[in-house]
């Protein structure tokens, strides 16, 4: 919020209407991270020229509307026809780094001259994320585009990693055509070009955004690193150029470089489990699979996690959940893992329905169902229940390729699970047959007396 606080000096009774006084001085206070200078500009004040106390209340609400200061007061003061004015301002945190997502005609040099010429609160690399800022950097980089006769409109939003807050401002090119034609790749040595080619096919023919680039080794390509141990692993930010620097369109095709840093290969030295208490650590070990002194394979890490919450939820821990943590030993290039394991409540069976069947199959289906009500819920059992007795059972009944969606409804406040089970739009190949019941069971046998 814009705050103006303005005190008069004794001799300055006079100067409340509009005559014109001669601005002598202006004093900023409250500076870090801008100028004085910038301010004065941003204010649109010169120095030793007429100015009334209107002038200054304007400059004073324009500095406010630029979104760098959270306030701005000011004070005047006058001599004779000559004008002092003080200026005391906070300045505002809500600031944020640029990034430049597709600008692939200009370094990012350029750019960040762009804007130092037109927005005058540019500091650092930085610019304010409310008021008047952010929308003359668009307008300064739209204006940019224009003067090489380059397409498309700029769009800016904010970015957040993933999982992290908002960290930077992108600003990006809607509507122009970038594809990218190559990708090549410079560092490598325990993974070959072939392998590092394969795993950046998917890139090819994309229209070119650094964002995208950056998601895409990270997720798409660095992983071939991890399964092998590297778990330092790292790429620099892509580079990117034109094929055709003096293309005129409608596509400007590109060629991107990736350069991998890969560090060094890391082996288990101990993997500890902790928070577990319905589960023995020794079984959870058992379904993690790995010992110490193998290699760190965070393909193997992941499926060991995934094993160990499928006992949790065979358990009934339906909710249950197991958190890997590295601490690495960069000297011995060993990797400590802790697994730290949120059980959560157990959960019980409800009841199990069948749609799209009609009564009789449904009758037999839930015949069929091994888990009755208050039974220790198994999440996993439903696949099983459905490759095993459903399938066959559709398939005797002529039915083909239904579309079977489960729909689990947990119920935290009596910790049992109600589970439906719906075939959508079923083909039958043949006509239907009779719906066979399950075998009866064999009688018990009778116990010899001794």
């Amino acid at each position: 919020m814009l705050a103006l606080i303005v005190a008069l000096s004794a001799v300055a009774a006079s100067a409340q209407s509009n005559s014109k006084l001669t601005l002598s001085a202006v004093n900023v206070t409250g500076l870090a991270q801008y100028s004085q200078g910038q301010v004065v500009r941003a204010s649109g004040l010169q120095l030793n020229q007429p100015t009334t106390l209107g002038d200054l209340q304007s400059a004073v609400e324009r500095l406010g509307k630029s979104g760098a200061f959270e306030s701005v007061n000011y004070r005047y003061q006058t001599r004779g026809t000559n004008l002092t004015a003080d200026i005391a301002v906070v300045e505002s945190k809500n600031v944020l780094p640029c990034l430049y997502d597709n600008f692939v005609w200009f370094t990012a040099a350029e750019l960040d001259q762009a804007l130092k010429d037109r927005v005058a609160f540019f500091a650092a690399g930085k610019v304010p994320v409310t008021g008047e800022s952010t929308d003359q950097a668009r307008a300064a980089l739209q204006d940019l585009l224009s003067s090489k006769a380059l397409p498309g409109e700029v769009s800016y939003l904010p970015f957040a990693p993933m999982g992290g807050a908002v960290s930077a401002l992108v600003f990006r090119i809607d509507g122009a055509s970038i594809p990218i034609k190559t990708v090549a790749f410079s560092g490598e040595q325990k993974v070959t070009a072939q392998q590092l080619a394969d795993a950046a096919k998917g890139l090819i023919g994309k229209n070119y955004s650094a964002l995208d680039v950056e998601d895409y080794a990270r997720t798409g390509i660095l992983p071939l690193y991890r399964q092998r141990g590297y778990l330092r692993a790292a790429f620099a930010p892509a580079q990117v150029a034109l094929l055709d620097p003096n293309s005129k369109g409608p596509a400007f095709d590109v060629a991107v470089s990736l350069s991998v840093t890969e560090g060094d290969q890391y082996s288990l030295s101990s993997i500890n489990w902790s928070g577990n208490q319905a589960i023995a650590s020794t079984e959870l070990a058992k379904a993690f699979g790995m010992s110490a002194r193998e290699v760190a394979n965070t393909d193997k890490i992941e499926a060991g996690v995934h094993n160990a919450v499928r006992i949790y939820n065979s358990n009934g821990y339906i909710t249950a959940r197991v958190l890997p943590k590295a601490d690495l030993d960069d000297a011995r290039k060993l990797a400590a893992y802790s697994l730290i394991v949120k059980e959560g409540p157990q959960y019980h069976m409800g009841s199990v329905t069948f749609e799209g069947v009609n009564e009789r199959v449904a009758d037999i289906l839930t015949k069929q169902w091994k888990l009755k009500p208050g039974d220790i819920y198994d999440s996993n059992y439903t696949n099983d229940f459905i490759s095993k007795v459903l399938a066959p059972e559709l398939a005797r009944q002529g039915v083909m390729a239904p579309m079977i969606s489960t729909n689990p409804q947990p119920d935290a406040s009596k910790l049992s699970v109600d589970l439906h089970i719906k075939l959508a739009n079923p083909v039958s190949a043949a006509p239907a047959a009779p719906a066979t019941e399950p075998p009866a069971a064999p009688p018990a046998p009778t116990p010899d007396p001794k």
